[in-house]
């Protein structure tokens, strides 16, 4: 009885994707393709050309705002392992509870890259364990945040709107977006959600 190899997907961008490549020929065998670009992921979803896709967030042509959402929907309902940088426990929650299968930084061996995308088509999902076990986490640095930045943040945990904290603080909705812009860059998050997540983390709340 044969057994019908893996089709793995390795979609990052260009500048970076020749030595994926050609570790992906050496460690998967022919059933890897390698894109550059998010489009090529959807293309390649809707023909039905692989069944676990690994994914950078920075993939050209993904929402850099919201990775996870994006790199869902393109994969076309296909299992994801998405690469991100910083890889955050409250990414990796956020990330899982989304629905990605499995995640991990740009830093891990290629080998183990592979053999992770192996144990999510089976079925298995995957996080670093320092990641997921408070007791075996590098303590996260706990960054040092502007008045405005912690008025932007209180307004964030509130829930209100980029409009609403503007008219709060009596700013412009473009000065708040660039303070939310500085701290999401601070706190390491993607986007105002995961920023959120990691000031009630490390205890900014």
């Amino acid at each position: 009885m044969t057994t019908t190899p893996t089709r793995m997907l390795i979609a990052r961008a260009a500048s970076s994707a020749a030595g994926t490549s050609k570790g992906a020929v050496v460690l998967g065998g022919p059933e890897v393709a390698c894109v550059a670009k998010a489009s090529e992921v959807k293309d390649l979803a809707v023909a039905g050309g692989f069944d676990v896709a690994l994914v950078y967030s920075d993939l050209p042509g993904l929402d850099p705002e919201h990775p996870v959402e994006a790199a869902l929907a393109v994969s076309g309902g296909r299992p994801v392992v998405l690469v991100h940088v910083p890889m955050t426990r409250a990414f990796a929650v956020f990330a899982l509870s989304a629905g990605i299968a499995a995640v991990m930084s740009p830093d891990m061996p290629e080998e183990a890259m592979f053999h992770v995308l192996q144990l999510v088509a089976a079925g298995q999902r995957f996080a670093p364990a320092e990641l997921l076990l408070p007791d075996m986490a590098v303590p996260q640095a706990v960054p040092v945040l502007s008045l405005r930045e912690t008025q932007v943040l209180e307004g964030l945990m509130a829930g209100s709107t980029n409009k609403t904290i503007a008219r709060a603080m009596g700013l412009s909705e473009p000065t708040v977006k660039l303070h939310l812009k500085t701290l999401c860059d601070k706190l390491g998050a993607a986007n105002r959600t995961q920023a959120a997540l990691l000031a009630r983390d490390l205890g900014l709340t």
